[in-house]
Parts: C-alpha cells; structure tokens; sequence
C-alpha cells in the first residue's frame, strides 16, 4: 500500500512540473504558442475570453469602488448642525434682552452674563454662566442673548438672577418663562459700578475699595498703558478705556448700593 501510494504521488509530482514548466513556455512566448493552436481552437479561446471579460465587468467595477481611489466612494453624509446637536431634546432656546446702564459706544464684542434661575414649586436651581449678550442694533445699553434651558422651567413660575461682569446682580422675581418668547429684562436696567478688584474680584456691592480702585487706575492710565486686565476690571461703560466717565457711573449707581439677593 506504501509502495503503491510512493508511486502515485512520483507520478503526479512529475505532471504537475510538467503543466508548470508548459505554462511557463506559453507565458513567454505567446506567439509561437498561438501558431501552433488550430483555427477552430484559436476561435474557442477568443470567444471565451469576450465571454470572460463581459461577466468579469461588473464584478471589476464593484470591486474598484471598495477598493479603489476615494473618488469611487460617496462622500459622507455630513453631520447634523453644531448648534441643533448641542441643544439636547428636552431643552428650549430662550431669548432674552436685558439694560446695562451707561453704555454709550457700540460694542462689537458684547458682554457676558451669569444667571440664575429658580423653579418655585420644585425649588430646584440652575446656573449659566458667561452668557455672551449682543448689542441691539439702534440701542446702545440694550443687549440680547440666548441660553439653553431645561424644558421643566418652562410655563413655571421662576425667578431670575442676572449679574454683569462690573455690574450689581438683578432680581426678577415671579417670572414665567415660555417657549419662544423673548425675555424682557430691561424694566430693571443692570448698574455698573461692582469693580473687579485684584484679590477678590466682585462682591456685588459698590464701596469705597471700588471707588479707591478704580481712581487708582484713573491716576496711573496718566502715566502709563494700563494692562487688558486692568481695563476690564473698571471699564463701566465698555468703550475699552478707563476715564472720568467710569468714576461718574459708579458715583451715580451709589456707593454702598448692594445688589439684589
């Protein structure tokens, strides 16, 4: 059975080298192989072939578009608004308008806002915080912005906490908030004079360590550039610059004026 078994696999050993050593001699030299197929076989072959590479097509032109340049592959499909994806399904736009007192220039960079707003009835809170607020065209201290607001403050009665960044903080009690309807805030204008002072920033009062600072910025901007910081920390009424006007907004909002809690 060995033996028999040997002899066979000898055999096919020396077919197989012989096929290969054919092919080898027909890739090489296709001419010569060609003159020495008869007519009817060179016709069968071309037939074939036709009938080859006519069922191959749609298989090569798959292929390509998976495998091929990126040009073969449809663009994908493009991702929904940045604005819509980051307003979650319970949530609402709410608009809002809202009086920062003394602003006389135009503002393109606007103002930002932090605000609390309390459910009533459930007593629950919620806090944004630097809202970015813009000018209202043809009205200088009127700004508007926008927050995203849980869907369960809406149609409640609320209230509303709105502070400036140098301005004393607004309380508007006993609101209702409804869904596209523009929050009007401007009845109770936001005063300027809550400086941000170096070690403690704002404390939601005008005092005497507000006015002191801010004179102390009027008396160095005569004699040197006063740092972006420093500007921000006073500048009342937003115009980019620390002047006598700043020192008359806070005069005029009142020292010892505290915000509303």
């Amino acid at each position: 059975m060995d033996i028999k078994e040997s002899k066979e696999q000898k055999s096919k050993k020396k077919l197989s080298t012989g096929m290969r050593e054919a092919v080898s001699w027909l890739a090489q030299n296709p001419q010569e192989a060609a003159l020495l197929l008869p007519s009817g076989v060179k016709k069968y072959l071309k037939t074939m072939g036709f009938l080859t590479l006519w069922l191959a097509a749609p298989l090569i032109i798959i292929m390509a578009m998976f495998t091929g340049p990126a040009s073969f592959i449809p663009s994908a499909k493009p991702e929904i608004y940045v604005q819509e994806k980051q307003l979650p399904a319970d949530n609402a736009k709410i608009e809002f308008i809202v009086k920062f007192q003394g602003v006389k220039d135009i503002i393109p960079e606007g103002a930002k806002v932090n605000i609390v707003i309390q459910d009533l009835n459930a007593g629950a809170y919620i806090r944004f915080e630097n809202i970015l607020t813009k000018q209202k065209p043809g009205s200088p201290e009127i700004f508007q912005g926008n927050i995203n607001l849980s869907k369960e403050f809406l149609n409640k009665t609320v209230n509303f906490w709105l502070k400036g960044p140098v301005h004393l903080q607004r309380k508007f009690e006993n609101l209702t908030i409804v869904e596209g309807q523009v929050l009007d805030l401007t009845d109770k204008p936001l005063l300027p004079g809550d400086v941000q002072l170096p070690q403690t920033g704002s404390d939601n009062e005008i005092s005497d360590l507000d006015r002191d600072y801010l004179w102390s910025l009027l008396q160095a901007a005569g004699q040197r550039r006063l740092t972006a910081e420093e500007i921000i920390s006073s500048d009342l009424d937003f115009d980019g610059k620390i002047t006598s006007r700043d020192m008359s907004l806070l005069i005029d909002s009142g020292l010892g004026t505290k915000g509303e809690e």
